[in-house]
């Protein structure tokens, strides 16, 4: 849809159901980003 959202929260499942990309950050800094699946798959 070509929507964007930042969504802080610690509970995973939230994301695995509204979003098809993710960033992890870590101490203030994006340590990770990847599909969904991806990160579940392979953390």
């Amino acid at each position: 849809m070509g929507n964007t959202i930042i969504l802080v929260t610690h509970d995973m499942g939230v994301h695995a159901n509204i979003a098809d990309r993710v960033g992890i950050m870590y101490a203030g800094r994006m340590i990770e980003e990847a599909q969904v699946e991806e990160i579940f798959e392979n953390p």
